[in-house]
């Protein structure tokens, strides 16, 4: 009898969970020390708050509003880039995102005349980190980085000259590291030359 008693009282239990449902405060904050965030999170700045905050896969911190790129996407890597028609219009302009964290924009650039120039600037949203233009050659290698332009603090331009006939790639990126790793662009390509 006693091994009944126990039994029922076993069996109308509530199931256990280790798992506390109590996640603290929304956006998630990151932990003081590592690992800051749950697997596949990364901590990053939260523009609205300034405070570390943990994100997910895919996601963008709180507040910040992506431009909706979404056609062109995705466009991560030298083969799956955005076609322009470079080759035959000599300048190509296109706004962009690089959102969610991780992502980039590449470009596709079919130079049909040898020593030909190519010219990559990109104008970041202000506001948010100035992104960084790039050169890649054909297998996705960097042959341009992009540097700062005098008097234009949103700006990043990538140059490259003498150019062989080809295809290259034109790429955005967020920062490797620091503030928030997603913003708003503009971007023009120009070919000159030669």
């Amino acid at each position: 009898m006693r091994a009944i008693f126990l039994l029922s009282a076993f069996v109308s239990l509530p199931a256990c969970d280790a798992y506390d449902r109590d996640l603290g405060p929304v956006p998630y904050l990151c932990g003081a020390s590592e690992p800051r965030c749950p697997d596949e999170y990364t901590c990053t700045a939260d523009p609205s708050s300034g405070k570390d905050i943990c994100v997910g896969p895919g996601g963008n911190p709180g507040g910040f509003d992506c431009t909706d790129d979404s056609a062109i996407e995705p466009n991560n890597a030298v083969d799956s880039p955005t076609a322009t028609p470079l080759d035959t219009m000599k300048t190509f302009e296109r706004d962009g995102a690089i959102c969610p964290i991780g992502d980039k924009d590449i470009y596709k650039v079919t130079i049909t005349v040898a020593n030909q120039m190519l010219e990559v600037l990109v104008d970041s949203e202000p506001g948010g980190p100035v992104l960084t233009a790039s050169i890649l050659n054909r297998t996705g290698g960097t042959i341009a980085v992009g540097m700062p332009v005098t008097g234009m603090p949103t700006m990043s331009r990538a140059v490259f000259a003498d150019l062989p006939i080809g295809e290259f790639f034109a790429q955005v990126a967020g920062p490797s590291g620091g503030s928030l790793p997603v913003n708003n662009y503009q971007l023009s390509l120009k070919i000159t030359g030669p």
